[in-house]
C-alpha cells in the first residue's frame, strides 16, 4: 500500500464523496473535499466568501476520480472506494437535478468510473475462476458456431 501523501489525499476525498448526501454541498478549500456543515451563518454567504462553488466541487471530484482510476493499477482497495463514491456522486446528481450542465458533468464522472469497474469486474471473474471462463466461453463459442451452420 502506498504511503505517499498524494495516495492519503485521493483515499479521504473518496470517503468524503461516498458521504455525499441529498441537498449537501461540498467544501473544496484546501487538499481535503469535506461537506458543508450547518451554521448560523447562511450557507450561500460562506460559500461566496470562500469563493466556494458548484463548478469547483464537480472539477475537484473529477480530479479525485481520475487520480484513483490512475492507482487502480496498484491498488485494487480502490476500485471498491470508486464504487463507494459512485453513490455519493449520484446523491449530488438529484441534488442538482434541475441542472442540465451539472447532470452532464457528473454522468462523465460516473462513466469514468464505470468503465474501470466493469473492466475490474471482468477481470476479476477471469482471475478467480479461469476454468469456469474458459468452459463458458467454450460453450456461447460453441452456440455462435452452430447458429451460424
Amino acid at each position: 500500500m502506498p504511503t505517499d501523501i498524494e495516495y492519503d489525499e485521493v483515499v479521504v476525498n473518496l470517503k468524503v464523496i461516498a458521504s455525499i448526501t441529498v441537498n449537501t454541498k461540498l467544501y473544496t478549500k484546501g487538499a481535503y473535499l469535506n461537506i458543508e456543515q450547518h451554521s448560523i451563518v447562511p450557507e450561500s454567504v460562506r460559500r461566496w466568501y470562500r469563493q466556494d462553488s458548484r463548478d469547483e466541487s464537480i472539477k475537484r471530484i473529477d480530479r479525485t476520480i481520475t487520480k484513483a482510476i490512475a492507482y487502480l493499477s496498484k491498488e485494487r482497495v480502490m476500485h471498491q472506494y470508486l464504487k463507494e463514491a459512485k453513490v455519493g456522486i449520484l446523491n449530488m446528481k438529484e441534488t442538482y437535478s434541475t441542472c442540465i450542465q451539472t447532470m452532464a458533468r457528473l454522468d462523465t464522472i460516473l462513466d469514468k468510473i464505470d468503465l474501470v469497474c466493469v473492466g475490474q469486474e471482468k477481470i476479476d471473474a477471469i482471475t478467480q475462476d479461469p476454468q469456469q471462463n474458459i468452459s463458458t466461453t467454450t460453450k456461447s463459442n460453441g452456440k455462435h458456431h452452430n447458429q451460424q451452420q
